[in-house]
Parts: structure tokens; sequence; C-alpha cells
């Protein structure tokens, strides 16, 4: 116990702690902020219209379908998700494929690259590795709003999930 108290008590003080924030958390968290105020606060207010406009929008959005299909290479799961974003421009959301093995780990996302459109209907593709005797993954889509100064879409609330 005093050889773990003499070489970790000086590596886990306030002061490192202090610093850790400071250094991690406050002085970026300030640029970023100092960035959204300048030139009259331009920053801010593009992204503040681009809410407004996904807010008016989002109800249109929603994920039609998510189906999976065996891939060429043995092992592969090819997943599509069809969405409707409605008068959203597909360069403004982002597509995930969230994936549980159902292992006991946790469900993660995984970005879906965009196929094509059809009558309103975008496609997005994403291709995934299931071993041998391993179980297929239960699999879901979300589709997300993306702009290049929006730091947390989630904070948004607009999230449209698979059924």
């Amino acid at each position: 116990m005093k050889t773990s108290m003499a070489t970790l008590a000086p590596i886990w003080t306030s002061h490192r702690m202090v610093q850790d924030y400071t250094e991690r958390i406050y002085l970026p968290q300030a640029a970023i902020a100092a960035s959204f105020a300048a030139d009259r606060s331009a920053k801010a207010r593009g992204l503040a219209a681009f809410l407004a406009a996904m807010r008016a929008a989002w109800p249109a959005v929603r994920v039609r379908s998510v189906l999976a299909s065996i891939g060429e290479a043995p092992g592969e799961l090819v997943v599509e998700a069809a969405v409707e974003l409605g008068a959203i421009d597909r360069g403004a959301v982002v597509v995930q494929l969230w994936v549980d093995h159902g292992d006991g780990g946790r469900a993660h996302p995984r970005p879906m690259r965009a196929s094509r459109a059809m009558g309103g209907v975008h496609r997005y593709v994403a291709t995934l590795r299931v071993e041998p005797g391993e179980r297929e993954p239960v699999v879901a889509a979300r589709v997300l709003p993306r702009h290049p100064d929006l730091l947390e879409p989630l904070d948004t609330g607009l999230v449209a999930w698979s059924g």
C-alpha cells in the first residue's frame, strides 16, 4: 500500500486534474465560443438558420427499411437502409448503422455511405463482417443532422430511427 501511494499520489493530484480539465475541456471550449462570436456571430447565426430549417423539414425524415443480405465475400453482410429526406439535402444528414452482436457488448454506430436515390428514397449502405459461427447481428439505422459547426447532433433532438 505504501508503494502504491508513493507511486500514484504524485500522478493523481488535484493539480493534475485541474490542468487536464483546463487543457482538454476549458481551453478548447473557449476557442469554440470565440469562433462562434467572431465576425458578429456569423457562424452562430449560420448554424441557427440551419437548425431552424432542419426543424421545419425534419417531420418528413424517416427510415423506411433496413435490409441485410449476404455479400459477395465469405462472412460479408451488406446492410442497406432506405431513407426519405423530404426537402432536406442528403449532404445535410448523416446516416448511421447501429450494430448489436448480442454478445453483451455495447451496440455502436458505424457510418453508412450514400449509394443512390430513386423517387425521393435515398439508399445508404454499410458492409459488416460476420465471423463463422457468430450469429447475425441485430441492426438499426438512424438519421442525424450534419453541419460543420454542429458539435453534437444528438443535442438537437432531431433523430429518425428505423422501426
